[in-house]
């Protein structure tokens, strides 16, 4: 159990790492130029939720009288101007049914996902460089640095773990399985899969693409996480893929063997060179 907890957390603390050495190149202008507009985009994105917050209490004080008066509708000019057609079924003077308010919240509900779905499309392209500089920072870190190591990273060797041929722990696994495990264990490539799409399918393809993604990534975390977990040696998918798994070893470099559903005092541990 001691294994598979240290496991975690050090690819957690990992992760955290890599992901601080990402945001801090993303934020060098030469590397992603993109990065002032792509904040301004998150701002009007916040701005845009408080301001449909804001609308909706709105709408319920409007028609309290069930009347929408004309300093109402100049409000709705003023300061809702991307709602006022949401407001069309509504004449102003005139007396609102309960009818016509729903349908003035269902209006503004629909023209919220739209506005939101242009935005995340503006976003997720102005983020291309991010995906990028992620791909190049996860390989460097979780591939090549590990492979140098000797299937270590800095907070595996802090934890004493590591990772090793399944078969003979004196066989020095391949760059490229180090490689392909990053590309695995970092989920850049579902990441690169949505970046591609994005250029290439139109904006509501693209929009049902892209929540299959997130639901498909969801279902990618677990499958990894619960298959550590319920197999005795915690061997993931990327392990049974590449032949690899994960051992802790003592203060002398001997391997410490675990049995991850066993009671502490029948753990039965061993050394070994």
């Amino acid at each position: 159990m001691k294994k598979l907890v240290l496991r975690i957390l050090a690819f957690a603390l990992d992760l955290g790492l890599a992901s601080l050495i990402i945001y801090g190149l993303t934020m060098l202008t030469f590397i992603n130029p993109n990065i002032d507009e792509l904040n301004r985009e998150y701002k009007a994105y916040y701005r845009e939720s408080e301001k449909v917050n804001n609308l909706n209490i709105a709408i319920d004080v409007y028609f309290e009288d069930e009347i929408l008066s004309e300093d109402e509708e100049h409000d709705i000019l003023s300061f809702y101007n991307n709602y006022q057609d949401c407001f069309s079924d509504v004449k102003v003077g005139e007396k609102a049914t309960v009818g016509d308010v729903n349908r003035v919240k269902e209006n503004v509900s629909k023209k919220v996902i739209d506005l939101n779905n242009e935005r995340i499309i503006r976003i997720n392209k102005l983020k291309y460089r991010e995906i990028i500089v992620s791909l190049i920072v996860y390989v460097s870190y979780f591939g090549v640095l590990q492979y140098l190591l000797g299937g270590e990273t800095p907070f595996k060797r802090l934890f004493r773990i590591k990772v090793v041929n399944k078969d003979d722990v004196h066989k020095k696994v391949s760059l490229f399985s180090f490689i392909i495990r990053s590309l695995l264990i970092t989920e850049i490539v579902i990441s690169l899969t949505d970046t591609v799409l994005l250029f290439n399918l139109g904006s509501n393809p693209y929009i049902t693409v892209n929540y299959w993604i997130t639901q498909i990534k969801y279902i990618y975390e677990m499958a990894f996480l619960v298959c550590m977990v319920v197999r005795d040696d915690t061997r993931s998918i990327h392990d049974l893929i590449l032949n690899t798994r994960v051992l802790r070893y003592d203060k002398d470099g001997h391997e410490i063997i675990e049995q991850l559903f066993r009671d502490n005092d029948e753990e039965n541990i061993t050394q070994s060179n």
